[in-house]
């Protein structure tokens, strides 16, 4: 990844596949809900660790 100036846009997209609501309607959202957050969470944590950062908006 490479620092972008003042007036870049920065873009994440991601995909999760996986939501059909016809099997399994309780326990399979929780279950990818848990694994975008720690796919969030190890993303957020590389980008700290290489000076990138995640700016928060207030």
């Amino acid at each position: 990844m490479s620092r972008q100036g003042a007036g870049a846009i920065a873009v994440v997209r991601l995909v999760l596949h996986g939501f059909d609501m016809h099997v399994n309607q309780a326990a399979r959202p929780a279950a990818l809900l848990a694994r975008l957050a720690e796919g969030l969470a190890s993303l957020r944590g590389a980008l700290m660790c290489s000076g990138i950062g995640i700016a928060r908006s207030s």
